[in-house]
């Protein structure tokens, strides 16, 4: 029997979502073309907001114990002062018009450090071009920056592939397609798809997202922003073991019967964390508790599959509970009051 959510045009709603493993791959040719002289570069800091800076953040936590230079997440209006021109720089905005983005795009270009922009268009390449710099163009479908991680995480990985302390598998990389495939094959709300089956669960009940550091904890935060904006809900998010020195306090002394513990985990966990969230949820009185482990070889395979896994659960959590993923009008109305 299909759920009751069929007041939403839901296979519209689903089809770009679906469309991920093929977006993935596209973009992962296209951007493998770029090449940069990289080698002499100290840092590299990603730029961006939102549903286009999470792919910095998974990008981060893969290349965790591979990278053999720092990788830095920058989310504001301001870059770091050690930017220079050893830096490699990367903009994403999908739009291209994001303020923090291009303020930050100005600043980096005036440290005469090495620049590169993946967008769809926008301020952002308009400048750019005016710059000489490369630019990594997402084509195709036009949709939500919150759902072109396929596109945008993607792009990042192959445009920076070619750097080689950077020790990306490109292989390993590809061989996420199949592992995408599979989860849309198995999330369709029509094939007993578990997400969908989380979501009934989960109805009505307050959300937290917890992940592992440095495994999971880029996940968590994509599943955290996924349900805030496609369901509208607040949500909690932490990290083990970040949260055991801190929100374990209070959520040890709560009632809660009303919230919805997930906690995405990893099968290569260390023995410490391992213990330390099993010993920990004992003391989570009255939750309801899920675990979630993908069963793949590659890290990588087991990371893009949780973040595909999150974004069915955010869409049919949404529809369960009656609210339209589509729009974010909180977000457009701030972005218009600013231009005032």
């Amino acid at each position: 029997m299909e759920p009751d959510f069929i007041k939403y045009d839901t296979d519209r709603l689903l089809a770009i979502t679906d469309s991920l493993p093929e977006d993935a791959e596209k973009s992962l040719n296209n951007s493998l073309i770029f090449s940069e002289n990289c080698e002499d570069i100290s840092n590299i800091v990603i730029f961006g907001m939102g549903g286009s800076c999470i792919s910095a953040d998974l990008l981060k936590s893969y290349l965790y114990d591979k990278s053999e230079i720092p990788i830095i997440v920058n989310r504001n209006n301001l870059i770091p002062k050690f930017i220079n021109s050893k830096s490699l720089c990367i903009f994403i905005s999908y739009s291209g018009n994001t303020y923090e983005t291009l303020s930050c795009y100005k600043q980096s270009v005036s440290k005469n450090a090495k620049c590169i922009i993946i967008s769809s268009g926008g301020e952002l390449e308009k400048v750019a071009l005016e710059n000489n710099h490369k630019i990594v163009k997402i084509t195709g479908t036009v949709k939500m920056p919150r759902a072109a991680v396929g596109d945008l995480f993607y792009s990042l990985i192959g445009v920076l592939s070619s750097i080689k302390s950077l020790n990306i598998n490109i292989d390993e990389i590809k061989n996420s397609f199949d592992a995408l495939k599979e989860i849309r094959e198995k999330q369709n709300f029509k094939n007993n798809s578990t997400m969908l089956e989380l979501a009934q669960k989960s109805k009505h009940k307050s959300i937290i997202v917890f992940g592992t550091s440095p495994l999971t904890e880029s996940i968590a935060l994509r599943w955290k922003n996924q349900l805030n904006e496609n369901s509208k809900v607040t949500v909690i998010c932490n990290s083990y073991p970040e949260l055991t020195h801190n929100e374990i306090v209070n959520l040890a002394q709560t009632d809660l019967k009303n919230y919805f513990i997930i906690v995405l985990r990893d099968k290569s966990e260390s023995d410490f964390i391992k213990k330390q969230i099993d010993t920990s949820l004992t003391m989570f009185k009255d939750a309801t508790i899920e675990n979630i482990f993908v069963d793949k070889n590659s890290f990588f395979e087991r990371q893009i599959s949780l973040v595909y896994l999150g974004d069915y659960f955010s869409i049919y959590h949404a529809l369960i509970n009656g609210i339209n993923p589509t729009p974010i009008e909180a977000i457009m109305t701030l972005k218009e009051k600013m231009k005032e």
